[in-house]
């Protein structure tokens, strides 16, 4: 490539000094001149003036991709060609105009930049390349280090694009490229750089505290913020309009492109109404951008559309059907989706190659097999391209065929085993999908539908761990009851029957549940279903109410054990959930550690989580009756924990805590832990039985003790306790707690459990995570072991314990 002779200083346009021998002409005449340079550079930004789309980038502010920009500078310096590949919206392209200003303002490096969205064909790539690099500015790399050329947008010509590096890569050595595509490039030596959206808050801001201050950390937040500015002066994050924002952010999955289109619909929206719009018409609502930007990037519709058109039919054809999956989808559901359309022996290709142009992306850390997720952004588009093509009813139809098939032995038996339940939670969003659509008459696949789905809830815990058993409605009626309909749809609605029984009873309901449980074991003995007799005989058996005391307990534990051996996750569920109700409502205490320690082993083993809580908070009851505090403190925190705030089980724990605060001579604390949990009861109505008799006990006492002034300042001060200063107040409590527990003791039955597991080489975290405390509770246990042991680090720690171990038990 000839270029013309420079004739004078790059920055001032004086004589330059002679060459050196075997050396190119100098580009400036002094070092005061190539340090004006620099600092030039370094207040500009415009990394090619001709581009618009790199002159508007430097209009807007860059928020967030810290760290990836940091990565991508870096990438550049180890790599010639680097591509930057996301989902439409992704912002690929301000992130690489970022990245190359970052390395032109490090100095040395020459950059340029390509714009490819309106080339067809390689000859206009060629002339495209050819152009940036005769710019004058770019003419002569002899002295001005490495170049680097930002090559935007390649997805539609990705031959071409590999073709013209091939060729400009041999006749410039020095070259670096930073190309953007939704696609890799699969060229040589290519190094691949994905993004997706900004970080958003998780689950719309419901897993922070909601302040703006801690929704402001998240960068989607921030961006929305920032654009709402600009088009309605004064915006601010407030406590008002935090959560919605969050939850906009988060459901647009911080894709930069669709939040600043939204926070551009704040001249119009407040943000509340905003986020109800994006239910109805997404696309329609997304929709104004820049005008000065190129076709693709005005608009999410015009973004996803461009993807879309490059597809072949196939691949079109299977992106449709996958937004009937919202809750991702594996290989399986893909092809059952496009069952008699597509072949199944090419759907795991296709799949492969949507997630390669950036349309679905991989969900990591899958223990069973490969899965898929589809941005939100994109299932939009998806859902209105299956609309426009009068295919969605067929879809949705073999939707529900394939959930038929994949309850298997719960449509056959009535019974949801450890498999079954784990593969119906993974696809509990994409079920609820399917049945929230009209149904057309009775569609007895619906009912058997519909009752594995308040199945699954009883067993993770959805119904029972966060209502009162006396305020929880009867269930649904079953729907399609009448006799007919052949005999899978009986045996549906057999299976629904049984499911509501079990329902019933885990509310408490037992009029309910004798009277479903009845109508179960008629029409089992009707069609001759022995299973479903069997499993219907030992529903009536527990409504019998065999009284009182042990033989309750034994009955229970004979159900359980046998349910055990069936499978039958429900059943194993509702005794372990009736055996703590036993426990809590009759005060059946007495040497029942170990039954409920095994039946917390069992939650703890199987897929049922939902007896967890109230078993917690049993065994929580026994270690209290025992006068075990140590155990009941551990109870009583994890059960505060994995509880997250439902009332009657955050009630009990809050209960069970003012019960130790008050043996432990803090009369006032416990009143405040009561005026808490009597907050949280009053949203349920008061229930009898031994525990509320245990806790109004303690209630009397702690207010007998007290003067009337500080009886209600504390019950005030109680319902005022935000969730930190309940954790704390619990972590308190244990250091009173366990010095009382063990007097004669250098250190408490808890310290000492600490101790052995410091010297087990476990560090503060793997301790907390192992006996269910915070990390903070256990630093603040081996400054305590420390100060009492006289000792100065975790290794002397570990030796005191083992001098010790002869006279002591871990426990």
């Amino acid at each position: 490539m000839t270029t013309a002779p420079r004739h004078g200083c790059a920055a001032c346009g004086g004589p330059l000094p002679a060459a050196l021998p075997g050396r190119s002409t100098p580009r400036y005449c002094s070092g005061a001149c190539r340090q004006r340079a620099y600092r030039m550079r370094l207040r500009s930004t415009d990394v090619a003036a001709g581009s618009s789309m790199a002159a508007q980038a430097h209009m807007t502010s860059f928020v967030g991709r810290t760290d990836e920009l940091v990565e991508l500078v870096h990438l550049i310096g180890e790599a010639r060609l680097v591509t930057l590949t996301g989902p439409p919206g992704a912002g690929k392209t301000r992130l690489a105009i970022e990245a190359a200003s970052a390395r032109q303002r490090a100095g040395r490096t020459t950059v340029g930049y390509v714009e490819l969205d309106a080339a067809a064909d390689l000859r206009d790539v060629r002339e495209r390349i050819a152009d940036e690099l005769t710019r004058p500015e770019n003419a002569d790399p002899a002295d001005r280090g490495a170049r680097l050329l930002v090559l935007d947008g390649c997805d539609h010509l990705l031959d071409a694009c590999g073709t013209a590096l091939t060729e400009v890569f041999s006749r410039l050595p020095g070259l670096r490229v930073l190309a953007t595509s939704r696609e890799a490039l699969r060229h040589p030596g290519e190094v691949v750089y994905p993004i997706a959206g900004l970080p958003a808050p998780p689950g719309g801001g419901e897993e922070t505290d909601g302040s703006p201050a801690e929704l402001l950390r998240f960068p989607a937040v921030r961006l929305f913020a920032d654009r709402a500015r600009a088009v309605l002066p004064g915006f601010r994050v407030t406590t008002a309009n935090a959560r919605h924002i969050g939850a906009l952010c988060a459901r647009l999955g911080g894709l930069p492109l669709a939040v600043e289109l939204a926070a551009r619909q704040t001249r119009a929206f407040p943000v509340a109404e905003l986020h109800e719009q994006l239910d109805k018409a997404p696309l329609h609502l997304l929709a104004e951008g820049w005008r000065t930007a190129v076709p693709r990037h005005r608009s999410l519709r015009a973004a996803n559309d461009w993807s879309y058109g490059r597809l072949t039919a196939d691949e079109q054809y299977l992106f449709r059907v996958l937004a009937e999956a919202p809750g991702g989808f594996g290989p399986d559901m893909a092809a059952a989706l496009v069952e008699s359309a597509l072949e199944p022996a090419a759907v795991p290709g296709l799949l492969a190659s949507l997630a390669a142009k950036s349309l679905i992306t991989a969900v990591p850390d899958v223990t069973h097999g490969a899965r898929f997720r589809m941005p939100e952004t994109l299932r939009y588009s998806a859902r209105d391209h299956l609309s426009d093509s009068a295919e969605q009813d067929t879809v949705r139809e073999r939707a529900a065929a394939w959930f038929v098939t994949v309850l298997g032995d719960f449509g056959d038996t009535g019974v949801l085993g450890r498999t079954g339940a784990r593969r119906l939670a993974g696809e509990r969003v994409n079920l609820e999908h399917v049945l929230a659509r009209p149904s057309a008459g009775d569609d007895e696949r619906r009912v058997l539908l519909n009752a594995a789905v308040e199945t699954l809830d009883m067993l993770m815990g959805a119904p029972a761990a966060g209502s009162s058993p006396t305020q929880v409605p009867a269930p649904a009626p079953v729907l399609g009851l009448a006799s007919g309909g052949g005999e899978p749809a009986a045996r549906h609605r057999l299976r629904a029957l049984s499911a509501q029984a079990v329902l019933a009873m885990w509310h408490g309901l037992d009029a309910s549940a004798r009277l479903l449980t009845q109508r179960a074991r008629t029409e089992a003995l009707r069609i001759g279903d022995h299973a479903m007799s069997a499993r219907t005989g030992a529903l009536l058996a527990l409504l019998e109410r065999p009284g009182r005391g042990q033989a309750a307990i034994r009955r229970l534990r004979q159900c359980l054990g046998a349910s055990r051996l069936q499978d039958d996750m429900p059943m194993v569920a509702l005794c372990l959930y009736l055996l703590a109700r036993q426990v809590l409502t009759t005060g059946e205490v007495d040497h029942m550690a170990e039954t409920v320690d095994e039946a917390l082993s069992v939650v703890r083993d199987e897929p049922v989580a939902g007896p967890l809580l109230p078993l917690l908070l049993a065994r929580a009851a026994v270690a209290l009756h025992d006068d075990d505090h140590v155990q009941a403190a551990d109870r009583l925190t994890e059960l505060l924990r994995c509880a997250d705030g439902r009332t009657v089980w955050s009630a009990g724990a809050l209960e069970g805590l003012a019960i130790l605060a008050a043996r432990g001579r803090a009369p006032e604390r416990a009143l405040k832990l009561l005026g808490k949990a009597g907050e949280l009861r009053s949203e349920v109505p008061s229930a009898d039985g031994w525990w509320y008799g245990q806790v109004d006990a303690v209630r009397s006492g702690v207010i007998a003790a007290l003067p009337q002034r500080q009886v209600a300042a504390a019950i005030t001060a109680g319902r005022e306790l935000t969730v930190s200063q309940i954790q704390r107040c619990a972590e308190d409590l244990f250091s009173v707690t366990e010095r009382e527990t063990s007097p004669r003791s250098p250190l408490s039955e808890r310290e000492w459990q600490v101790a052995v597991l410091v010297s087990q080489g476990l560090t503060n975290r793997q301790i907390a995570e192992r006996i269910y405390l915070s990390p903070r509770t256990i630093d603040t246990h081996i400054r305590n072991i420390r100060t009492t042991l006289g000792l100065g680090s975790r290794a002397q720690i570990a030796v005191w314990v083992v001098q010790s171990t002869p006279h002591r038990s871990a426990g």
